[in-house]
């Protein structure tokens, strides 16, 4: 009697601890093992997409660097006189577009005076109006 008590109570002891297995432990590995698949195909996802952004960005820098060598090309075989005058023909037009920007900004002004802190009309005067 007493061994069969020993035995009841070895498995009742035995019974205990599969009951917490299958209870919490079990469910705790479950989740972990779920959450390790997650992390894994959100990894997966983003390599494929971080590896499509980088497969682009080197296209274009390939493509921006023939670009330049090309250009470099042209201009190595232009004559240095064609860049002198291309280029005085730009400071010429940039210094004519100032000017009139200058122009309209004085007009403007004149039109224009501050009194009180308000933009008011100005009075014509005789050299404005004739």
């Amino acid at each position: 009697a007493t061994q069969d008590r020993r035995w009841e109570s070895k498995a009742r002891v035995l019974q205990k601890w599969w009951r917490y297995i299958l209870r919490y432990k079990l469910s705790i590995i479950r989740r972990c093992r779920e959450r390790l698949k997650r992390v894994r195909a959100c990894v997966l996802i983003s390599k494929f997409f971080r590896g499509r952004k980088t497969r682009e960005s080197i296209r274009t820098t390939k493509e921006l660097w023939l670009l330049g060598k090309t250009l470099d090309k042209l201009q190595s075989e232009w004559a240095q006189d064609h860049i002198f005058w291309i280029i005085r023909m730009q400071t010429l037009i940039r210094g004519f577009l100032a000017r009139v920007r200058v122009r309209r900004r004085r007009r403007a002004k004149q039109a224009f005076e501050v009194k009180d802190g308000f933009l008011t009309p100005s009075r014509p005067t005789s050299a404005q109006n004739p």
